[in-house]
Parts: C-alpha cells; sequence; structure tokens
C-alpha cells in the first residue's frame, strides 16, 4: 500500500509540475 501512495504522490507531483509549466508558457504568451 506504501509504494501505491508513492506512486500516486509521484503522478500528482509529474501532473503539477507539468500544469505549472504549462501555466508558465501561457503567461509568457499572454504578456
Amino acid at each position: 500500500m506504501a509504494s501505491a501512495l508513492e506512486q500516486f504522490v509521484n503522478s500528482v507531483r509529474q501532473l503539477s509540475a507539468q500544469v505549472l509549466f504549462l501555466f508558465s508558457r501561457a503567461n509568457d504568451t499572454a504578456l
């Protein structure tokens, strides 16, 4: 169960990093 939780946390971190990256790119293009 701990490994599943770690996998979930890792996927969430990757997703949040991707969202932040796309958001920053959108901000750059908007400006």
